[in-house]
């Protein structure tokens, strides 16, 4: 008889223990795998969501004589003395190095109209882009569809007397108000937001820009490289971070890692303690085996494979009956843990490592109850009833 097979009849004779030892190892695999996915699929979700609040980047022109304020960029009450960007900085901006990782850009000329109900702060805008970066816009009625129609902010909307399907008269020009924004309590509230050629043509300015807002998907790339390629594409601009949104969804993700990596360390080596002890219980048990084994000429090198393999085919089988469990676990507790919907996938990977581990666990499990098996005297061993 080999040894393989050995091992094999002696797993099938001793189920029960085996069972016992087998959900050790399931219990452990399924605690990693259920938290690593859980975990790893809440920085994705957590950093896709922050990516898509808003810009993380403002570019705006080299000036300090600016003083009406939006989105950190101020106007002067006569537009036509501020300094602007050309249009053209939308195709440098494109050509970085990371230009892979720019998601959205939101470009914006910013200037005063005089119409029918006072003067309102002009923002013109791409409404695609403007509605993609700020998801928390809420509004009343629809977006612009055509070229005159436009947006105004709920201050805007109250102090101009105007409602969705209102008319807004600018000289010859006639807008129509197909929307108005939630109020915000930020400068959004007071602005009159137009189709941006519209507004470069009613200020007499094509082709430029106030300001540009950037959103770049920087969860595995640093903002910093991000923001000097563009500075060295835009030397007549200033580019700044909003470091505060970059550096809070740094913080987030870090600590699930942390917490991660904590829990996992734990967690493998309760199961490392819980499978030693098993095999140090199933060795003692053996004793009498062990010594039968020994006096029909079975070395201490061969009494030691049948004890490693035994724990390779049981971790083999805690290890997949583990990812199997803890990814399905993982499937039922991350919309509750997260409170927001979280994609689980099977990962192939994942279950791969989850083999290598287990089967790790199992080796060097195994070591300690081995060494004890292959020190005990043949003839004590017999002796033992």
């Amino acid at each position: 008889m080999g040894l393989f097979e050995l091992s094999l009849k002696h797993l099938w004779r001793n189920k029960n223990k085996v069972i016992f030892l087998l959900w050790g190892i399931i219990i452990g695999v399924t605690t990693i795998v259920t938290l690593y996915t859980i975990t790893f699929s809440m920085e994705q979700e957590i950093s896709d969501k922050f990516d898509q609040i808003g810009s993380n980047m403002i570019i705006v022109p080299n000036s300090e004589s600016l003083f009406l304020n939006y989105s950190g960029v101020t106007i002067q009450g006569e537009a036509q003395k501020m300094v602007e960007l050309s249009e053209d900085a939308l195709d440098r901006i494109m050509s970085i190095k990371n230009s892979e990782n720019i998601a959205v850009m939101a470009p914006k000329l910013l200037g005063t109209l005089e119409t029918d109900g006072g003067k309102a702060l002009a923002v013109g805008v791409d409404f695609a882009a403007e509605f993609m970066m700020k998801k928390w816009w809420k509004l009343e009625g629809k977006q612009p569809a055509v070229n005159n129609e436009v947006i105004l902010g709920s201050n805007a909307s109250s102090i101009l007397n105007k409602k969705v399907g209102s008319k807004i008269v600018l000289g010859d020009t006639e807008l129509v108000v197909s929307g108005i924004l939630a109020e915000m309590g930020s400068e959004e509230d007071e602005a009159l937001y137009l189709n941006l050629p519209l507004l470069q043509n009613l200020l007499n300015k094509e082709g430029s820009l106030s300001l540009i807002e950037v959103s770049a998907l920087c969860y595995t790339c640093p903002i910093e490289d991000i923001v000097m390629q563009i500075t060295n594409k835009l030397p007549e601009a200033k580019v700044t971070a909003v470091l505060e949104a970059v550096e809070a969804r740094k913080v987030i993700v870090d600590k699930f890692s942390a917490l991660a990596r904590t829990v996992a360390i734990i967690v493998l080596f309760i199961g490392f303690l819980i499978v030693t002890n098993s095999f140090l219980a199933a060795i003692n048990g053996r004793k009498k085996e062990i010594g039968i084994l020994r006096s029909l000429g079975f070395k201490r090198i061969h009494v030691a494979i049948v004890i490693i393999f035994e724990g390779i085919v049981v971790s083999l089988f805690g290890g997949i009956t583990g990812y199997l469990l803890g990814t399905l676990l993982a499937k039922w507790l991350a919309p509750l843990i997260a409170q927001m919907e979280v994609l689980i996938t099977w990962d192939w990977k994942l279950g791969l490592v989850s083999l290598i581990l287990a089967i790790t666990v199992g080796i060097f499990a195994s070591i300690i109850p081995v060494f004890r098996a292959v020190k005990q005297d043949p003839a004590d061993s017999m002796g033992v009833i």
